[in-house]
């Protein structure tokens, strides 16, 4: 597990994995600048716990990460994903903020409330996106 506070700023996080539930990012505020691009997320049950007010957007010059939750496809097959990866989501800050609603994780009331937060972004609050997910694990 990394853990970034602070001023994590202007750094650079690459070719790193992070397998099953023993890794997670946790990033809180001021972590600005950073470059978090060709990494592998596989099987995490969270992705990233991310605690901040100011949306961030992960990847750099057409390039993201690898998330093994990520459902899209790859119609140029040039091995990015054709839609961005919302990394995290309104029913995670929840989760972060009440844990008890843990319990309604995959209810039809939280089904419902990401469906709501697809259709209506003003919804949504800060979340980190990937515009260019990878659709294979990055080589290393």
């Amino acid at each position: 597990m990394a853990s970034f506070s602070g001023a994590a700023t202007s750094t650079s996080f690459a070719a790193t994995a992070s397998n099953a539930t023993t890794s997670q990012l946790t990033f809180r505020m001021a972590a600005i600048d950073n470059e978090v691009v060709e990494n592998d997320f596989i099987d995490n049950r969270r992705q990233v716990k991310f605690l901040d007010s100011k949306s961030i957007t992960w990847g750099g010059e057409g390039r993201g990460n690898y998330w093994s939750h990520y459902v899209g496809w790859d119609r140029d097959r040039d091995g990015i994903g054709d839609t961005r990866f919302l990394v995290t989501r309104l029913t995670d800050r929840l989760t972060y903020t009440f844990p008890v609603l843990r319990v309604m994780l995959g209810s039809p009331s939280m089904r419902l409330l990401q469906r709501i937060e697809n259709q209506f972004p003003v919804v949504r609050g800060a979340v980190i996106t990937d515009p260019f997910p990878l659709m294979h694990p990055v080589t290393l």
